[in-house]
């Protein structure tokens, strides 16, 4: 009898030690939760190669309906979904852009994959050709073909669910962490962002557009010793060849330099080179009236409540110029490809 009175006193016991641990645990989690929000943090999303290797993952096979968006963090930041499917309400919309980082690669990916048959918005520019952020998108390739798994298939969105809406469970992916400079007392944001699980990043600059700001541009003479012609015309050879063979494959490509107070005037070095190599379309910022009058507060990047601005002007040009419309069939491809190759 002692014996089972003591066994029973000790699962109380425990199960009471457990409850309380679990109380005391949810309870922190709870208070640091308030706490984040009070400060003024938001929940989002951590922007990482597992979570852009799931969207890559999800336009395999892409068809027709099926947009990917290319670029840097200018079309990631100045790319909006709803403002897009206001034009074209049947795309599906996936986001491959990434901070730092060139299209480049990412598009001879898509090339390489002769069931791509979808759409292509790839932004461009000069900085895309450099050879930080080709090595950039380069390792993300090779991270989504070569580290990117089954198990990553059903972890990647369910974590993107906990850090959409849990401030703590993303604080420590904002740049510095969070909690850290909170206990320093000195976490100050200039700048409100956001990130969501679709790879959409906001920006909100609360700031006004400097005088400092407007005058520093790049000059021609910067960018060619940033960017030499040599660099630039391998980069544009990459590029050409690229949506070439998407095309050949039945799909479309459509390149687009995104507007940047800093690099404005810089169209002889870079976009005209393109355009005058390029077989497929494409819309430089400042040959539209209404693009060219956007500004960007920190010289790179539109402020979000721009953003769907420009982006429904970029789908209603391409929709006037017909551009993803009359895909050749599916014969016309086959005898496309036997006659090209793949090209990749």
């Amino acid at each position: 009898m002692p014996s089972s009175i003591f066994s029973s006193r000790k699962k109380r016991f425990w199960k009471t030690f457990w409850i309380a641990a679990l109380s005391s645990f949810l309870c922190l989690m709870a208070g640091s939760e308030r706490l984040l929000r009070m400060t003024g943090h938001t929940a989002m999303v951590r922007n990482d190669w597992p979570l852009w290797s799931w969207w890559r993952d999800k336009g395999a096979q892409a068809d027709g309906r099926t947009l990917m968006v290319l670029g840097s963090s200018r079309i990631e930041a100045g790319f909006v979904p709803e403002a897009w499917k206001e034009i074209f309400p049947a795309h599906r919309i996936i986001q491959l852009a990434n901070t730092a980082s060139s299209s480049i690669p990412v598009l001879e990916d898509l090339a390489g994959d002769p069931g791509f048959h979808g759409l292509v918005l790839c932004e461009v520019s000069v900085f895309s050709m450099g050879s930080l952020a080709l090595s950039t998108a380069e390792d993300m390739v090779r991270y989504y073909h070569e580290q990117f798994g089954f198990w990553d298939r059903w972890t990647v969105p369910i974590n993107a669910f906990l850090q959409n809406h849990f401030v703590i469970s993303s604080a420590a992916y904002v740049g510095e962490s969070v909690l850290k400079e909170l206990l320093k007392g000195r976490y100050e944001a200039s700048t409100r962002y956001a990130i969501f699980p679709d790879r959409r990043v906001v920006f909100e600059f609360q700031k006004p557009l400097s005088k400092k700001q407007i005058k520093a541009r790049v000059s021609i003479p910067e960018i060619q010793e940033m960017i030499p012609p040599k660099l630039r015309d391998e980069g544009l050879r990459r590029l050409n060849l690229a949506a070439q063979t998407i095309e050949r494959h039945g799909g479309r490509v459509v390149f687009t330099e995104y507007v940047s107070t800093r690099e404005k005037g810089l169209r002889s070095y870079f976009w005209e080179p393109l355009e005058s190599q390029a077989k497929s379309p494409g819309i430089y910022f400042e040959d539209d009236p209404f693009l060219s009058t956007f500004r960007t507060p920190d010289g790179s990047h539109l402020d979000g409540r721009d953003a769907g601005a420009y982006t429904r002007r970029l789908a209603e040009i391409i929709r006037e110029k017909g551009w993803f419309e009359d895909r050749p069939s599916s014969e016309a491809v086959s005898r496309l490809e036997g006659e090209h190759g793949t090209g990749f």
